[in-house]
């Protein structure tokens, strides 16, 4: 009886991440069969993509250095969806924060420390 009792909890635990376990299943199975269509190891294609992101410490690093501005911006977007806002082009947002910082990077004098510009 004390056995039924944990199920419900455990499916309340499972169903937010439900959705995103679905996406990320349907993914494989999408490129899986692209793949086979294409005459492909489906398998070998996943083990290579799976050692690339998380074969070792430096494949870790870079993964998570590419998918952290990512992170911010859904946290972004993911924050002003508690209060009932709707932000359009967070991405964009993102890219738009890059090249200002690029910009004024190379608007900085030379003379700044650590520049190696030359004008």
């Amino acid at each position: 009886m004390r056995s039924l009792a944990v199920l419900p909890r455990l499916a309340l635990g499972v169903l937010p991440a439900l959705p995103t376990l679905c996406a990320i299943v349907g993914t494989l199975v999408l490129f899986s069969l692209f793949l086979l269509v294409q005459g492909q190891a489906a398998s070998d294609a996943l083990v290579l993509i799976a050692q690339g992101a998380f074969g070792s410490s430096f494949a870790w690093q870079s993964t998570l250095l590419r998918a952290a501005p990512l992170m911010l911006t859904a946290l972004c977007v993911a924050l002003l969806a508690q209060v009932e806002l709707v932000v359009i082009g967070g991405e964009g947002a993102l890219a738009l924060g890059g090249l200002g910082a690029a910009v004024v990077a190379m608007l900085l004098p030379k003379s700044m420390p650590g520049s190696s510009r030359r004008r």
